[in-house]
C-alpha cells in the first residue's frame, strides 16, 4: 500500500497504535501524542480494526509480510498454511510475536 505524501501513519504504526490502546491500556490521547497524530486518528484506526469484513489486501497493510517468518510467508504463498490460518485470524492477532519461532507456534505451524 502506498501512503500519500502527507500520511502521518504507516501500516506498522497503526498496529502499534491499536496494540497500545487495546492491549496495553493506553488512552487514545496518550497513543495519539506518542505517535504525533490526533485522537481522532487513533479512534478512526480503532474503529477500522474493530470493523467486520477483513480481506487479504487489508492484512497486508496491517501486518507487513516482512514481519512474518520467511517460511510462513512461503507456505502462505504456496497455499500450504494451516487450514484455519485466514486473513481474519492474522489481522486479529495483535499479540503476534516478532520472534519467528513463536510466530510458528502461534499460527499453527508447529
Amino acid at each position: 500500500m502506498n501512503a500519500h505524501k502527507n500520511a502521518r501513519t504507516t501500516p506498522y504504526s497503526r498496529v502499534v497504535m491499536v496494540r497500545r490502546v487495546l492491549e496495553e491500556g493506553w488512552s487514545a490521547k496518550d497513543a495519539a501524542s506518542a505517535l504525533a497524530v490526533s485522537e481522532r486518528t487513533v479512534h478512526k484506526w480503532l474503529a477500522r480494526y474493530r470493523a467486520a469484513g477483513v480481506d487479504d489486501r487489508h492484512v497486508s497493510t496491517v501486518l507487513p509480510p516482512a514481519f512474518l517468518a520467511p517460511d510462513i510467508v512461503e507456505a502462505v504463498v504456496k497455499g500450504m498454511q494451516p487450514a484455519d490460518l485466514a486473513a481474519t485470524r492474522l489481522i486479529r492477532r495483535l499479540d503476534l510475536a516478532l520472534d519467528w519461532e513463536t510466530q510458528r507456534r502461534q499460527l499453527g505451524f508447529k
